[in-house]
């Protein structure tokens, strides 16, 4: 797979950070949205210790903690619906944008240098679809990692009552958690430790009133369990001052869309915290609108088959459960305002560094310590029921067997204070605060318990955590097979993909790691199916990062897995990646002579890059196909079918691409259709000469565009003679005079034509595919350069003709003969020939009932370069009438003695 940001330990550290509750009050929100910005959003970029921590194990080691991260999330916060998530999920990766392609050169078999490449050394997509989906994925009840650890209950100092905020808000997270039926939030233990929080603002409040609010905090609830925050040190006035904006990278999409088509910041998601003035809420609901207290129906949930629209397990559905009313809900949540694109306006330095000091003491002050009781209290727990559940787990192992996962696939329910779940939630506790030698042993344990219940969901679950563990506290000596049977326990036993995207996401970066890149690229691909186009076409793609980073890099798996995945790529919308990853397969496809494989790609990336708008490159891709010169070392095997849907795609996009992008001030582009003859083009010059009407007499020159072979070489030596004869002695530079300009003429001193004479090109045309082409409106492209002393006149200096136009059958040729006429001297080049190109009615796409079909036709050039005899480029020079003598008809009774022998025939 590409290069990540984040090194695997990272990574796995992120996706089980402990998760922290927010329950915030309207007032204390309302004071951070002067920074358009909710309290957890203010937080985000401080959730991570730049320090080194310590906590302690139940041994009283004390072992150090890097970078310590947590999550803060909304206590209300739910998971979008399925939809919303399938949007998100699309969305993450449509919008990402991605780095140039770097250079790189790979050893390849078969070839003695180095193959170059153009390759991604980063996939930014992929990551931010990896961090989305771990994100929204919906907390299982065989797992504690995405359980909240902790609440943090947030109060402002401005509000009438803040103790009693407190309490009350307090009394809703103990109502939520306990008397609650509802599985959602998930909490990691019934005595979670609850955080109690101040907001000051600075500008607008009192700051003796908060502190003394503060110390009657500290004497309810402890002063580790509390902290003064003061923000909002700048005014409303001062806001053109601006810090730097950490936040924007962390803000997660707001807007889902309604039920009315409409945006809703938090209608559908439920990213919204109760913010009702707490003191004025009934104890109890007796109307209204509760679905923002039912259980949430999750995209990730992997308790139930996936809906109809999404099968691969990526969006399951978590059925409804209905929560009592004797909790209190709040339901008016104010609005972010929309607009903005700066955050934490009214935040000076010195704001920002409370908040730090909040996070830090947050967690070594009051988190630490929890966590270090609850451990100790677990490891007791445990050790205490192990023994005596020794002896009957030895038993029903040595009853049961030794039974695979896919032996039986019965559901075991544990009470949530079974030996087995404590000992779980003893492995996560320590594998989110570091500890992993310890979670490992509690990982271990808990797996045999798991597999001989045959709990095959448990048991999937904690040897995929052993098998991390052991990878976080030594990278060199983990247990490979671990990974692999909990994947294959995922996918075949329990068939919860969610959980084995996860494994995926989790196991590859460890073997990445270890240097184990052909494994991990069969973990990919044992993802791919035809349900998810989106995850078959990421998986894909790492796969084939995968093939190309190895220790021997495999080019053509390389290559083979990239097309497969800009295919699924281009079935899941996401076009732009698409194109980019058939453009990366083609450049092993370009110099192998795949025919077959070339026109795939071609087409391709001409129908993705017209749907992008890009259609210099879509003409690009489409030109390719219809091209023949570039298959003459490998001849095309298109059929005709294939042939006339080429054609036409080409046609429509050139046709747009002259409408929208092409620059009229330069002329025409370059047509590949149809094929002239660069070595069967000829150039008259002068006007061909009619056959005399008196008996006995020819024309001298006999040279037409109709002539035969000349033999030049006897003529230039006729020519020879007749100028030493009249001048005595040739000139130190001697030109021939040709009428006849062809592949055979030296052709590299620019020939001469008398003025109102005309210059006939005859060009042969030929249709390469196997469908007709309409050719019409053929004519020269030329530039002429009139004499100095030439006055300018106002008819044209050099006439053209034109011809009409003729229908090409399929692999048939066809002769088209140009005139210009000069009328003055000067300087002609002929540039190319131009012409408009269409089908042929009959090859035209079915038009709407009632309407007939009417042909796109394009209009483009050639180039004279190469279909002109070589040298001349069509360069003509104009002389005056006089320099016409010397031609005159010759006839056999007046013939002139001195004319070389054999090249005329004495008369009697």
């Amino acid at each position: 797979m590409a290069q990540c940001k984040l090194t695997p330990h990272e990574f796995i550290q992120n996706a089980f950070a402990p998760q922290i509750a927010i329950l915030c009050s309207e007032d204390a929100d309302n004071l951070c949205l002067k920074n358009n910005l909710r309290f957890v959003e203010l937080i985000q970029p401080f959730c991570r210790l730049n320090n080194e921590t310590r906590i302690a194990d139940p041994a009283g080691n004390t072992v150090p903690i890097r970078n310590l991260r947590v999550v803060f999330e909304d206590m209300n916060r739910r998971p979008p619906q399925p939809t919303l998530g399938k949007k998100l999920l699309n969305e993450v990766v449509g919008t990402t944008p991605w780095d140039r392609p770097v250079t790189k050169t790979i050893s390849a078999s078969g070839t003695r240098s180095g193959l170059e490449l153009e390759l991604q050394s980063t996939t930014p997509w992929f990551e931010a679809w990896r961090d989305t989906f771990l994100h929204v994925q919906y907390p299982s009840d065989h797992e504690f990692t995405k359980h909240y650890i902790a609440c943090i209950v947030v109060v402002a100092s401005t509000s009438e009552n803040p103790m009693d905020q407190l309490n009350r808000l307090s009394q809703y997270q103990h109502q939520q958690q306990h008397q609650t039926p509802a599985r959602f939030p998930k909490w990691f233990s019934p005595n979670i430790l609850k955080y109690y929080l101040l907001i000051h603002d600075v500008t607008v409040g009192d700051l003796a009133k908060s502190e003394q609010i503060f110390e009657q905090m500290c004497s309810m609830y402890g002063s580790n369990n509390c902290h003064l925050l003061q923000i909002n040190s700048r005014a409303t006035d001062q806001m053109d001052v601006h810090l730097p904006d950490p936040w924007t990278q962390f803000l997660i999409q707001r807007a889902s869309i309604d039920p009315s088509g409409g945006s809703s910041s938090e209608a559908s998601s439920g990213t919204g915290t109760p913010r009702e003035d707490v003191s004025c809420l009934p104890s109890r609901v007796t109307e209204g609108d509760t679905t923002d207290c039912c259980e949430p129906i999750h995209p990730l949930s992997p308790t139930l088959s996936p809906p109809a629209e999404e099968k691969n397990g990526t969006f399951d559905v978590m059925p409804a459960v209905e929560i009592s009313s004797d909790v209190p809900v709040m339901v008016n949540k104010p609005t972010l305002p929309t607009g903005t694109t700066h955050h934490g306006g009214c935040l000076t330095s010195s704001d920002v560094d409370r908040i730090r000091i909040f996070v830090h003491e947050f967690c070594v002050r009051s988190l630490i310590p929890h966590v270090e009781r609850q451990i100790r209290y677990l490891n007791e727990v445990v050790t205490n029921r192990s023994r005596s559940k020794s002896l009957l787990s030895a038993t029903r192992r040595w009853l049961g067997g030794n039974k695979s996962p896919g032996a039986a696939t019965n559901s075991v329910i544990y009470s949530p204070e079974a030996t087995e779940l404590q000992t779980r939630r003893l492995g996560d506790l320590c594998f989110m605060f570091g500890l992993y030698e310890l979670a490992y042993n509690s990982f271990h344990t808990a797996k045999n318990d798991f597999k001989s219940d045959q709990a095959w969901l448990y048991f999937a679950g904690a040897q995929e955590m052993a098998a991390l563990a052991a990878f976080m506290h030594n990278s060199a000596d983990y247990p490979k097979r671990y990974l692999e049977s909990s994947l294959q326990t995922y996918l075949s036993v329990c068939k919860v993909y969610n959980f084995a995207i996860r494994s995926t996401l989790l196991s590859t970066e460890v073997l990445k790691h270890c240097g184990e890149y052909g494994e991990a690229a069969m973990m990919f691909i044992k993802l791919t199916s035809e349900e998810s186009d989106l995850l078959s076409a990421l998986m894909l793609e790492q796969a084939a990062h995968c093939f190309i980073n190895a220790r021997r890099p495999l080019p053509r798996k390389y290559a083979f897995h990239m097309t497969l995945a800009g295919h699924r790529f281009g079935k899941a919308g996401q076009r732009s990646h698409s194109l980019r990853a058939y453009k990366q397969a083609f450049q092993i496809y370009a110099t192998r002579g795949w025919v077959l494989a070339e026109d795939h790609i071609h087409f391709t990336l001409g129908k993705q890059a017209h749907h992008l708008k890009q259609l210099t490159e879509g003409l690009a891709a489409y030109n390719s196909l219809v091209d023949q010169r570039t298959k003459q070392a490998a001849p095309s095997q298109q059929s005709p079918t294939q042939q006339m849907t080429y054609s036409r795609e080409f046609i429509n996009t050139y046709h747009q691409y002259i409408q929208q992008e092409w620059d009229s001030a330069s002329g025409l582009p370059c047509l590949p259709l149809p094929l002239i003859d660069s070595q069967a083009t000829t150039i008259l010059l002068g006007s061909p000469q009619e056959a005399p009407t008196s008996p006995g007499w020819t024309a001298a020159s006999h040279v037409s565009l109709d002539s035969g072979a000349i033999a030049n070489d006897r003529w230039f030596a006729l020519e020879r003679e007749l100028v030493t004869e009249t001048q005595g002695t040739l000139p130190i530079v001697f030109r021939p005079n040709l009428q006849l300009l062809n592949k055979d003429t030296p052709n590299t001193q620019s020939p001469m034509v008398p003025v109102n004479e005309p210059v006939l090109v005859e060009l042969i045309m030929s249709n390469p595919l196997a469908v007709s082409l309409m050719i019409t409106d053929v004519q020269l492209v030329f530039t002429f350069k009139a004499s100095g002393d030439q006055e300018m006149a106002s008819d044209p200096q050099v006439k053209h003709s034109m011809f009409k136009g003729f229908n090409l059958p399929a692999g048939a040729q066809e002769k088209v003969r140009l005139e210009l006429y000069p009328a003055c001297t000067g300087q002609i080049l002929i540039t190319g020939v131009q012409y408009k190109l269409s089908l042929t009615p009959d090859l035209v796409a079915a038009p709407p009932p009632g309407s007939t079909a009417v042909p796109v036709v394009i209009e483009g050039q050639q180039s004279s370069q190469g279909n002109f005899p070589s040298s001349t480029k069509g360069e003509i020079r104009g002389k005056k009438e006089r320099d016409r003598e010397g031609f005159p008809l010759t006839s056999p009774h007046h013939c002139c003695r001195g004319l070389v022998r054999g090249d005329t025939e004495r008369g009697p």
